[in-house]
Order: structure tokens, then sequence, then C-alpha cells
């Protein structure tokens, strides 16, 4: 019997490239799975093919947004009193 109908060119035999993995818990391996969580992240994000610039400006503007609202929400609490009663100090008159 031959092949099963498939002919192949003697080009596709050096295509087949094939990944080594590396042992099961050994550092190269949970560095590997490290890099396809984040690329995983990233890509979810919607930043699965984006340059590195690009990742670093979003996570630099999303950063000063964070620190932007825990500056307001601070100045906000102390303006109004709340930490005064948190903390059942009197508030200033």
């Amino acid at each position: 019997m031959g092949r099963s109908g498939i002919r192949r060119s003697p080009k596709d035999r050096h295509r087949q490239h094939r990944q080594h993995l590396d042992k099961v818990g050994t550092h190269n391996a949970a560095r590997h799975e490290q890099h396809l969580e984040r690329e995983a992240v990233a890509d979810t994000m919607g930043l699965g093919g984006a340059t590195p610039w690009v990742k670093w400006t979003v996570l630099a503007i999303g950063g000063l947004v964070v620190v932007t609202a825990l500056v307001v929400f601070i100045n906000s609490a102390l303006t109004t009193g709340l930490a005064c009663r948190l903390t059942g100090r009197r508030e200033p008159s």
C-alpha cells in the first residue's frame, strides 16, 4: 500500500520545525510559561501585536491615572473631614 493520496514535495520535509521544550519544572520552562502568560494578558487588553514602546506608554498613562485618582481621593477625604471621622478626632472649625 502506498500513501493515502497526499503528495508532498521534497521541500515540505524541511518546513516542519519542531520546537524544543524544556523539562517541566526547570527555570527555563517557568520563564517560558511566564512569557506566554504576559503575552496572553497583553493580547487580552488589545496590545498583543503592539510594539514594546506602545505597551510601556499605555502602562505609564494607566499608572498616572491611578496615582492621580488616589491623590484626588485623599485630598477630598481630608478636606471633607472624612479622615477626622475615621480617626475619632474633632473636625477643624
